[in-house]
């Protein structure tokens, strides 16, 4: 299903515009503005975002119509901390919401860092692979 509360562009990339969510068009109630170069073409869908039929069935792949409309996958940053290779301190990654959070599980209890941090660097990832 499409989440309006998110960005929203076509398969094929194209950035989309939400004008309403109510229209009283046959083909669905969001009305939509595709930017297509210096012009922006008026659409309508369903709530679920795929391409009505009416709009025709020659650009349709098995993965979908590249006029459907789909969530943009969203970066957020995160910290990551760098360890010094070592075979017997095998540590999965993990992924920091701020820089203090990496430094304060990473410190010993004398308050210095672990000796095998190498560093604690920020980084970007897609939320969807949180």
């Amino acid at each position: 299903m499409l989440d309006l509360s998110r960005p929203i562009s076509t398969r094929a990339g194209l950035a989309v515009r939400v004008i309403c969510t109510d229209s009283r068009a046959r083909s669905g109630p969001l009305a939509v503005l595709i930017s297509d170069g210096p012009r922006e073409l008026l659409r309508s869908y369903p709530l679920t975002g795929e391409v009505p039929a009416s709009y025709g069935e020659a650009t349709r792949r098995p993965t979908g119509n590249v006029l459907d409309l789909i969530n943009v996958r969203v970066k957020v940053k995160r910290w990551r901390v760098k360890y010094e290779v070592d075979p017997e301190l095998q540590r999965a990654p993990v992924l920091y919401t701020s820089s203090q959070l990496a430094l304060n599980c990473n410190t010993t209890t004398n308050g210095s860092m672990h000796p095998d941090v190498v560093a604690i660097e920020l980084i970007d990832v897609y939320e969807d692979e949180l």
